[in-house]
């Protein structure tokens, strides 16, 4: 039976902050849960929802959803705390994290996760969490060995790749979000993942900073877009890979995007790639993991955009040195999100998102929606789409 599928919460006014008021339905249930009728109302000053799904209020709109050691860190649980007090006063959204391994998870839900390195289990309970919490956001909380990415073959999607590709995977949390199985992401929900290499907690303290500045300020703001690989010289922020000798040394254009990068909110890569470094067509490095770490993207919280690039949004060990991925690099750094992709073929939808995230609509919104958009093009737009990756707040949105 499908779930409830619900759009993005109505944002109250930055004043006056809203709560659900739920009651159960006798008549009408999913699964074995019942449904709940809500409505909103203002919030008295001072009052607070249950912190806890232990406190008998179920209802919410998202999910922070990790398992084994990563719950364990009392920084990570005080941020995780603030994270979801902030989401609330500015956004009118309750959320909660649960470990999916949990005795809580079976006690409250009726399931939990008994073998962590099955995705399929994983998308068992998440299921199940959103069916009795009417939750249609889910942020998953760590990186992949935390939490495993879905994986599945093309061919199961009932695609054939052009070009001799033979049948390559689709890896992505998109298919999490599937839950009548035609491996589209169900309408009205989306998810992301906050990354980190194992159960480390400072990319994900990192992420949760940057997006309760973001949403105590209003939100992002996109100014100055800088687009680095393919683009023409004459654009307003393009730099072109074969002009700027982004990797030499003494090159004053390296120093002036180096420079530049931090003053944008938008920062757009373009060109091939893998999970540590973007490439130029002659696989000259034109902005590594290691490039990260010059920046401070605190200032302005950029959304990145790497899924021109193949395998940009892996999560994969360290490749020499201590940086690690990109999606974690630019995380820590204080992107607000980092859009890429984990697939070696396809079709962007790159339009579509910016679109949409240029509109006012949240960025897990504007993927999502982008993916289904695709998907009902053909197969070979769906396996591509579902390559496409979130990392950080998916409730994040353009300044009013």
């Amino acid at each position: 039976m499908d779930l409830v599928r619900k759009t993005s919460p109505e944002k109250p006014t930055r004043r006056q902050f809203m709560i659900k008021v739920c009651k159960a339905s006798a008549s009408a249930f999913i699964g074995s849960a019942p449904l709940l009728s809500c409505r909103r109302e203002a919030a008295s000053p001072g009052s607070t929802l249950p912190n806890s799904f232990a406190g008998g209020d179920l209802r919410r709109d998202m999910v922070l959803a990790g398992m084994g050691e990563i719950g364990k860190d009392g920084k990570l649980m005080e941020m995780m705390g603030r994270y979801k007090d902030t989401l609330l006063a500015t956004e009118g959204i309750n959320s909660e994290y649960l470990e999916l391994d949990s005795d809580m998870a079976r006690e409250v839900f009726g399931k939990k996760v008994e073998d962590r390195r099955d995705w399929r289990e994983v998308k068992d309970v998440i299921k199940r969490v959103c069916e009795i919490t009417g939750a249609s956001k889910v942020v998953i909380i760590g990186g992949t060995s935390v939490v495993p990415r879905p994986e599945i073959a093309t061919s199961e999607v009932g695609c054939e790749v052009p070009g001799g590709e033979g049948d390559p995977s689709i890896s992505s949390e998109s298919l999490y979000m599937d839950f009548d199985g035609d491996f589209v992401p169900d309408e009205g929900f989306c998810i992301s993942r906050l990354p980190s290499l194992g159960a480390d907690p400072e990319p994900i303290i990192a992420a949760l900073q940057t997006a309760i500045e973001l949403h105590e300020s209003g939100g992002l703001t996109l100014e100055n877009p800088v687009r680095v690989g393919w683009c023409e010289p004459e654009e307003a922020g393009c730099y072109p890979s074969d002009e700027y000798c982004m990797r030499q040394d003494g090159c004053s254009r390296r120093d002036r995007l180096i420079a530049l990068l931090p003053s944008s909110g938008l920062i757009t890569f373009t060109g091939h790639g893998n999970a540590f470094r973007f490439f130029d067509n002659d696989r000259n490095i034109v902005f590594a993991n290691t490039d990260v770490g010059l920046l401070d993207l605190r200032r302005m919280h950029p959304v990145v955009v790497g899924y021109f690039s193949c395998n940009t949004g892996d999560i994969l060990e360290r490749l020499g040195g201590e940086s690690g991925p990109l999606a974690v690099e630019f995380m820590s750094a204080g992107a607000s999100n980092f859009i890429a992709r984990t697939g070696t073929f396809g079709i962007t939808c790159a339009d579509s998102v910016m679109g949409l995230l240029g509109e006012g609509r949240m960025v897990g919104d504007a993927l999502f929606n982008s993916i289904r958009d695709a998907a009902k093009r053909n197969c070979l737009f769906l396996a591509s789409a579902l390559t496409l990756v979130l990392y950080g707040d998916p409730t994040l949105h353009k300044q009013e």
